[in-house]
């Protein structure tokens, strides 16, 4: 596949575009100008009217790079041809500073006692980031009894669900997303199935059927972390004594943690990789998990 890149000024936007059309050219899009701005749940986009707009154009054979600098207003020197490699994305064993590793497929003949074996499929929780690495650390310290119960909200991939359950706990694993098959395929990896259910739906609208959790495990951001909390009145409703929040940026971490502090919970273990924040929080009822 060939792909020229063209930069121009984005008020010519709709100019350029009528032109190409006119003229033929109908395999393009236009990459408008944004910044990049700080949000509750980290980063996010917003976009300029003004600025260098990114021209991508997929030609033909008959196509000539003067003839497309006329339309869009350049010279042919500012066309630049990107190149395409077939790339296949490659994941390293990670190890925890906790002892437990995460392996990537190929999966050896027999799985490893403090192993975690994971097959990215798409969704949110490949391991690389590093609050999921985070969050499995201080999970996989925890002192779980078998046949405690915890809920993942926001479960992505399943990979911190199968954490809890590879240590004996049961899990409800929710998600607003289709992740089931996903999930299920993690579970299954790990000879936990059993020990996980999958739940389509989303926590903002709906109660959960129970609030009977000993570890709720909430990795969604600090804005629908909180409204979450708040909205459905989860520390009125909940018996859970333990909490692990992950996804907390810098300039959202103070917030979160005087929002547990208001409700009686403690800070009692932290992460920190760059400047994402996992933290662990505990009404001090339970076991000490410190």
């Amino acid at each position: 596949m060939r792909e020229w890149v063209i930069p121009f000024s984005f008020q010519k936007e709709e100019e350029v575009s009528f032109q190409l059309y006119e003229a033929g050219f109908h395999h393009f899009y236009i990459e408008e100008p944004i910044m990049q701005i700080k949000t509750e749940d980290g980063y996010g986009v917003q976009k300029l009217e003004e600025g260098t707009a990114q021209l991508h154009l997929f030609p033909e054979d008959d196509w000539s790079t003067e003839e497309i600098a006329a339309i869009v207003g350049v010279t042919v020197e500012d066309i630049k041809e990107k190149e395409w490699k077939e790339e296949q994305a490659a994941y390293e064993n990670i190890t925890l500073p906790s002892g437990w590793k995460v392996i990537y497929p190929p999966f050896p003949a027999k799985k490893g006692e403090k192993e975690l074996l994971l097959d990215p499929q798409g969704a949110f929780g490949t391991g690389v980031h590093g609050t999921t690495q985070d969050s499995l650390d201080i999970l996989m310290e925890l002192p779980l009894e078998n046949g405690r119960k915890a809920a993942d909200i926001g479960t992505g991939s399943g990979i911190l669900a199968v954490g809890a359950a590879v240590k004996g706990v049961q899990v409800d694993a929710f998600d607003i997303q289709p992740v089931q098959r996903e999930v299920t395929h993690q579970a299954e990896l790990n000879h936990v199935q059993e020990r996980i259910i999958v739940k389509e739906q989303d926590v903002l609208s709906e109660d959960l059927e129970t609030y009977h959790y000993d570890l709720i495990i909430i990795n969604i951001g600090a804005s629908v972390t909180k409204e979450w909390l708040q909205s459905k009145r989860v520390f009125e409703k909940s018996t859970c004594s333990l909490y692990l929040v992950s996804g907390i940026v810098d300039w959202s971490k103070d917030g979160i943690i005087a929002l547990f502090h208001d409700a009686g919970f403690k800070l009692c273990n932290s992460r920190q990789s760059e400047e994402w924040h996992t933290l662990l929080f505990t009404d001090g009822q339970g076991e000490d998990v410190t």
